[in-house]
């Protein structure tokens, strides 16, 4: 598809009466338009796509999580920036795709707002699904993807409420795709017969994941908090913080570090000597370390 129809077809699929007929469409119908659906997404290579964490909060704890265990329910200290804020920071972006990750992003209240006003067309949520989903996806005028996270055995959060979000999901309008389900291998994510009860009830195969604490690229002392080492650190990620600005990593970013802000542009690879090697985030892992 050339770029000019593929451009248009953004449009038609984006437009508020495409919307409105798509929200009346049976479910069966729906299911044949499958394929057509799938040309919405964007190639643009994941390491290109911005990844924006509107908040640094989550409402879950999974002990494996460096959002739970290096963050709380301050934000870190960061204000949290009003929607048309976002709308012109993502607004002044370039490309046609961003990804809304966390913490939690639907934690934002604006978050549908934004959404709805940039003018991104492929956009993706990383989630844990563990609120109003049917409340939220209504509020969307543009239909998203959804990479969602499974964490079952959180405070008020069960099996069936996990499986009964999905199954909203999956049926609703405003899901474009749902690009994966996955979990952490942990206690507290359920066991065997949960996980099986995703494929066998949803449809989508749970992509079961190991601690990244334990099984880090870069060693699992990249994380421990101790023996601290100087690197330089490489990482092809564009990574905009809960104060609209470019950050390294991570880790740095949720505890607020200063140095590690990047002024560079959005083509370019953020780079720096970083002398808190140990204290990364496990998300931090495709970073390239050099020992210096």
């Amino acid at each position: 598809m050339s770029e000019f129809f593929k451009n248009q077809f953004h449009k038609l699929a984006n437009s508020r009466v495409f919307r409105r007929l798509w929200v009346s469409t049976p479910n069966r119908v729906k299911s044949l338009l499958g394929p057509i659906k799938k040309l919405l997404p964007s190639k643009t290579p994941w390491e290109k796509i911005p990844r924006v964490y509107p908040v640094l909060q989550c409402n879950l704890k999974c002990p494996f999580c460096s959002d739970g265990q290096d963050y709380d329910q301050s934000h870190m200290g960061y204000e949290v920036l009003p929607t048309e804020q976002w709308i012109r920071i993502l607004d002044a972006l370039d490309g046609e795709a961003v990804i809304f990750t966390g913490g939690e992003p639907t934690l934002h209240p604006g978050l549908p707002d934004v959404i709805n006003k940039i003018h991104q067309v492929d956009i993706r949520i990383y989630t844990n699904l563990s609120y109003n989903v049917s409340k939220f996806f209504d509020r969307l005028e543009k239909p998203v993807a959804v990479f969602a996270s499974f964490h079952p055995n959180n405070k008020g959060v069960t099996t069936d409420r996990m499986i009964e979000n999905l199954k909203i999901l999956v049926a609703h309008p405003m899901c474009r795709e749902l690009m994966g389900i996955h979990t952490i291998d942990h206690p507290s994510n359920g066991n065997v017969q949960d996980h099986k009860r995703v494929f066998a009830e949803v449809g989508f195969e749970l992509k079961v994941d190991s601690d990244q604490y334990v099984t880090n690229s870069n060693g699992p002392k990249s994380c421990s908090n101790s023996g601290l080492s100087t690197v330089r650190c490489r990482l092809d990620r564009f990574l905009i913080g809960p104060d609209g600005k470019r950050w390294i990593c991570v880790s740095k970013m949720i505890r607020n570090v200063s140095d590690g802000l990047v002024t560079t542009g959005t083509d370019k690879i953020a780079e720096m000597i970083c002398a808190e090697f140990g204290r990364c985030a496990p998300c931090d892992e495709i970073a390239t370390i050099e020992p210096i």
